[in-house]
């Protein structure tokens, strides 16, 4: 196995980005650097999207794209009824699914979430990290997970 570096992170490394377009601040070319979410705030009700209309739109058209679905969840609990229904909705089935949030337990509700509105029944594809994000980024799964892609 490869040895990873530690990850660390520098005061004024994490930064507000308020672009509505998921495209225009998903990639900055002048750095080398791939920007994604790090938090996302509800702010009306409990399933309401706090995300702009056009990232769900840009979200059902990928999902509509696709045959079908490798899904990583990261430190995300599955409660959210408005994005299982999104999953719901787009009628495509998940063919992998890998599961971070800290724990065994905490990682098995969003795992039959997801599948119970995009899948049905756990797959033998289907992993559990029991760890966070790091312990999960050093780990054989995900290397088989973005290999299986």
């Amino acid at each position: 196995m490869a040895e990873v570096p530690e990850l660390e992170f520098e005061s004024g490394e994490i930064e507000l980005r308020l672009q509505s377009s998921i495209d225009d601040k998903r990639y900055e070319p002048r750095e080398h650097a791939v920007f994604y979410p790090a938090l996302s705030v509800p702010l009306g009700a409990a399933d309401e999207f706090v995300c702009p209309p056009s990232h769900r739109a840009a979200a059902q058209k990928r999902l509509a794209e696709a045959e079908s679905l490798n899904v990583l969840v990261i430190g995300y609990s599955g409660n959210d009824r408005g994005v299982l229904e999104l999953l719901r909705e787009s009628g495509r089935k998940i063919r992998r699914l890998l599961v971070a949030n800290g724990s065994w337990e905490r990682a098995t509700r969003p795992q039959s979430g997801f599948r119970a509105h995009a899948g049905g029944a756990t797959s033998s594809e289907d992993a559990i990290s029991e760890g966070g994000f790091t312990q999960l980024v050093r780990s054989d799964a995900f290397r088989d997970f973005i290999s299986g892609i």
